[in-house]
């Protein structure tokens, strides 16, 4: 990949660092942080606007990264606020398609409270299997084939398509047992006390400490093409930046989503989760992609610069 120069700062004629960050190319005037080297996010803010063009991950812009802690923390903070940015509407679509389905469940009449009986009862007699095929479905092959249809499904398609299926045929048996658990330690109600519980659990402790760390070396190691180098996948600085990414997505769609989630009762809850989930899959799987992008871009700037820095000879 190329690196741009430096380029002058217009205020004061010296260089400005510039760093490849969050879901596109973004150029970061590195003066514009505290000089003790902490993140500003006024620094940062500036340059959001050029994620709400669209710029292209994959451009001709290829920027040189800020190294060290200073770098990734600047990293972390432009991408989670881009991506803060990009899932609003993913988090209000989520949000008012389960209030929607609430709403049609209350207040459906006889007919359509009805359906929603007959499919309490497909989930309760299929139990584990059932969510964990509907959970592939909505999940795995429903994103899948639209990402294939717009032409944004990675390559190789046949490994991603069995990668994503099984995935989320796994988390679907798991997210089963959360709610069952759950349902058996705060009972089954669907009062405000009972589902802040059930939310707090599933979004500050299965999430950041069970779910994300999971998904987060799986994805990279996608975005990888399934590679059997293991360094390249479980690099230190790449992995967490790809799980800061993940968790405020998970946050962004899944705090109101599961607040709707356990509005419904147990047995319903894991349909109601995947018809979040469809569009949350998607969305995850660019989230995914463009972090890995933005880690690859540091990389390849700080071998650059290392080499500029040792010189021709090889010595400082």
């Amino acid at each position: 990949a190329k690196t741009a120069p430096p380029s002058a700062n217009p205020s004061n004629g010296e260089p400005a660092a510039e760093c490849a960050l969050g879901l596109g190319d973004v150029k970061v005037d590195v003066g514009k942080l505290d000089p003790l080297g902490d993140v500003s996010s006024a620094g940062a803010d500036a340059h959001l606007g050029e994620l709400e063009k669209g710029v292209s991950p994959g451009s001709a812009m290829a920027p040189v990264a800020s190294p060290g802690l200073r770098g990734f923390l600047l990293e972390v903070l432009v991408n989670v606020k881009a991506a803060a940015r990009q899932n609003r509407v993913s988090a209000t679509i989520s949000f008012v398609v389960g209030m929607a389905l609430v709403v049609i469940y209350n207040f459906g009449g006889p007919d359509v409270r009805s359906g929603f009986d007959r499919l309490e009862r497909v989930q309760a007699d299929g139990g584990v299997p059932f969510s964990a095929v509907t959970t592939a479905v909505f999940g795995g092959v429903l994103p899948c084939l639209l990402q294939l249809a717009i032409g944004k499904l990675p390559r190789p398609r046949n490994l991603n398509l069995a990668f994503q299926t099984v995935l989320w045929a796994i988390l679907g048996a798991a997210v089963n047992r959360l709610y069952f658990f759950q349902a058996q330690i705060f009972g089954d109600g669907t009062d405000a006390a009972t589902v802040v519980k059930k939310v707090l659990v599933d979004q500050f402790i299965w999430n950041p400490f069970m779910c994300v760390p999971a998904l987060a070396p799986l994805y990279r190691w996608r975005d990888h093409e399934f590679t059997r180098d293991c360094q390249t996948v479980f690099q230190p600085r790449a992995i967490a930046l790809a799980y800061c990414s993940m968790l405020l997505s998970v946050w962004v769609t899944w705090i109101p989503g599961t607040s709707v989630v356990y509005l419904f009762p147990a047995s319903l809850q894991m349909p109601v989760f995947n018809v979040i989930l469809f569009m949350f899959a998607i969305l995850l799987a660019f989230v995914s992609q463009n972090a890995t992008r933005a880690s690859q871009r540091t990389s390849e700037s700080e071998l650059v610069a290392g080499a500029r820095a040792t010189g021709p000879s090889g010595k400082d």
